[in-house]
Formats: structure tokens, C-alpha cells, sequence
């Protein structure tokens, strides 16, 4: 699903011309295969846990569900967008070559995609880690102040990568030479720096607000206090604080599925074509599972399991009905 700017081609590999187009005939085959099974499981699961959240209304009043909801939101957008155009396009390579357009928007949507969701993972660490330490804002401002603060937080990753890569796409296209020669977007370079400030910075960022976590975490288990209130609702409608697990696993599904997607970009592992193939394969199938593996990852929380467990959208509750008796008494006199 993925835009990858790594390249599936060298000068220095010699293949034979019977070999690589069985070996590209299965990869088309194998991406399609990963790119339907992204749009199986990641619109339903998406949907499933979005809508969970949105019509509980003590989830929905938490920052940090809040979060989860728009993320949800933008691993939908990404699977439509990207797993629709590759299907689409998987046996039109030559007509698509031709028209860049639908290639640039699907390259925009996967950066924009990268940069929301990796930011919001360290939002969701702050908060996390600010709640460990019994951080309570409302000491410091008032509460329209803080309405202002629960904005910003919400809003400012994808502010940001709306405001800031598309216009850096375009400038850097415009920039190289031959953009418009065979569909090229970006030079290795210049996809490196995108890739450093879209990917490889709030990953390592999350990285060390995990180990934060954790430690205090553990220091809340030695002081006595493991699984009490923190004291402080931190903006979200809540006291409790979670157990890291959720985080854990979400910062190594991170780590995980976009490791191999930076590996490629910085540095080339392949020793031959159909290597290459088998790694840009690798790197499609983790990046496709990603959409959906991570929202599941929320599972870990309490809250969030529960609600799932209990949650039954299917069948409608039956509404109480008032009933009113009223008695005439008659007299036979």
C-alpha cells in the first residue's frame, strides 16, 4: 500500500527476462492479495472501534479515546484511498505511468497518513506519561484555557501535516529535474528527510516516552499506588490510569511495520531484482496489516476492551413503555 521511494530496479543486477516477469506477475498478484485484505479488515475494524467509542459517552469524553477515534479516521482514509488505487491499478502499470495525478494523490495521502498517526502515538504517550506523574493542568489555567489546550492537542498533528507536506511534495517535485519522467516523485534524498520527519523522528520520540512510562510506571508499584487513581482527569474525563500494555504493543506494531519501509529507503538490502521483489513485498504486507493491527492494539486498554465486550450494535434495546391505567369508579346508587 505503500508509495515506497526505494528503487525495484539496478544496473548491477542481471536477471533473465523470463524469470523477472514470472517474479513480477507473482508480486502483482501477491500486493493485490495484501492490498483486498487491508480493505477487508481495516475498514470493518476501523469502523468497529470508532463507532464503539463515538457512541459511548464516557470513551468519547477522554482525550485519549478521542485520539484513537481520529486515528481510526485516518487509517480509513488511507485504506480506501491506497488500497483502492493499487487494486485499481495493479494491471494498469503503463496507464498509470502516463498520469501522474492519481500516484501523487496516493503518495500525499500515505506521507500525510505516516506523519498524523506516528505523531498521535507521542501525543498519546505525553498524555500518558503526564498522567503517571499526577500533572493536573487545572492548577495552572482556567477551564476555557484548558478546552483551548484539549484543541491543540487534537488538532495540531493534523494541522501541521496538512499545512506542511503537500506544499514539500510539490516544492521538492518541482525541484527535481525529471519529476515528470516516468512518474518519478522525489529523489532518494529528498524522501530520506521526508521520511525523517514523518516516521523515523516520532518513532524514536515514542520510543523514550515508552521507557519514561514504564519506569514510572514501576515506581508507582513500588510506592504502593499500583492501579489507584492518579488524582488528576488531564483535560479527558478520567482518573484512572491505564496499565502500559496498549503502549507497548502499539509502539512495537511502530517500530515493527515501519522498520523495514526505512531500512529500504536508506539503505539497499537486495543483491538482485527478485530480491528486491520479495522485499518490497515484506514491506507491503507490514504496512497493510499495520491499518488494522494498531487500532486493535486500543483492545489493551480496560475501558475499551470492556465496551467492546458489552457493546452489541446489532441488536437494538427495547425502549420502555409508559403505560398509564386510569379507573372510573362508578357508583350504583
Amino acid at each position: 500500500m505503500t508509495e515506497s521511494n526505494f528503487s525495484l530496479t539496478s544496473e548491477n543486477y542481471t536477471y533473465d527476462h523470463t524469470e523477472i516477469g514470472q517474479a513480477i506477475d507473482f508480486a502483482h498478484r501477491v500486493i493485490l492479495g495484501f492490498n483486498i485484505s487491508c480493505l477487508v479488515l481495516g475498514i470493518p475494524v476501523n469502523i468497529f472501534i470508532l463507532t464503539a467509542i463515538l457512541t459511548s459517552p464516557s470513551l468519547r469524553l477522554k482525550l485519549r479515546n478521542q485520539i484513537i477515534a481520529i486515528m481510526c479516521v485516518c487509517f480509513l482514509v488511507e485504506v480506501v484511498v491506497e488500497s483502492s488505487y493499487v487494486t485499481y491499478i495493479i494491471n494498469r502499470l503503463d496507464e498509470i505511468m502516463m498520469n501522474c495525478d492519481l500516484k501523487i494523490f496516493s503518495f500525499n495521502i500515505h506521507v500525510l497518513a505516516d506523519f498524523i498517526i506516528t505523531w498521535y502515538v507521542v501525543a498519546l504517550l505525553i498524555i500518558y506519561n503526564a498522567k503517571l506523574n499526577d500533572f493536573d493542568p487545572k492548577r495552572l489555567v482556567n477551564e476555557k484555557t484548558l478546552k483551548i489546550g484539549t484543541g491543540v492537542v487534537l488538532s495540531l498533528p493534523l494541522v501541521l501535516a496538512v499545512i506542511t507536506i503537500p506544499p514539500t511534495i510539490h516544492t521538492l517535485m518541482k525541484q527535481n529535474p525529471i519529476s515528470n519522467y516516468r512518474c518519478l516523485l522525489l529523489t532518494i534524498e529528498d524522501y530520506q528527510n521526508l521520511l525523517v520527519a514523518s516516521t523515523i523522528t516520532p518513532l524514536l520520540s515514542a520510543i523514550v516516552l515508552l521507557v519514561v512510562a514504564i519506569v514510572a510506571y514501576r515506581r508507582r508499584f513500588r510506592l504502593g499506588i499500583f492501579g489507584q487513581p492518579a488524582g488528576v482527569e488531564l483535560m479527558d474525563g478520567g482518573t484512572v490510569v491505564d496499565k502500559p500494555v496498549a503502549y507497548i504493543v502499539a509502539v512495537s506494531l511502530c517500530v515493527v511495520c515501519y522498520s523495514l519501509h526505512v531500512i529500504l529507503n536508506f539503505k539497499d538490502l537486495a543483491r538482485s531484482f527478485v530480491e528486491s521483489l520479495r522485499f518490497f513485498m515484506a514491506n507491503e504486507f507490514l504496512e497493510n496489516a499495520f491499518t488494522y493491527l494498531l487500532p486493535l492494539s486500543w483492545l489493551c486498554l480496560d475501558d475499551v476492551r470492556e465496551r467492546i465486550k458489552t457493546w452489541r450494535p446489532w441488536c437494538r434495546t427495547r425502549q420502555n413503555v409508559d403505560i398509564t391505567v386510569s379507573y372510573n369508579k362508578e357508583d350504583n346508587a
